[in-house]
């Protein structure tokens, strides 16, 4: 069962969300998917993510609605780059691709 937003974490999966994910990856990402660079932008938002990451999933022990939105761009950049740098988020990606909620959507290519 996934609880989108669990209680007493709501502001971090909202943070997770908007700012870490609407506001920074998706448009610093995007323009790094585009031009195929890891550029110092999306290097900085990497990290920033890598070091806001609880585990095992990004605000702790349960899947929830930060995770169902950040994983699938993020899944994506995985495949454009190479995310070692980056452990807590490449164990992330890593974590999800084994659940159910993400398994029956990846394909690799």
């Amino acid at each position: 069962d996934v609880m989108l937003y669990p209680p007493g974490l709501e502001s971090e999966v909202d943070t997770w969300r908007r700012k870490r994910i609407n506001q920074q990856l998706l448009p610093i990402g995007k323009q790094a998917v585009f031009s195929s660079k890891l550029t110092s932008q999306l290097d900085a938002v990497l990290r920033e993510c890598n070091d806001a990451i609880v585990g095992p999933y990004l605000t702790g022990e349960q899947l929830n609605a930060a995770d169902c939105h950040a994983f699938p761009f993020v899944w994506r950049l995985s495949k454009e780059f190479d995310l070692s740098n980056y452990p807590s988020l490449s164990q992330w990606v890593q974590t999800c691709s084994q659940h159910q909620a993400f398994a029956k959507t990846i394909r690799s290519s």
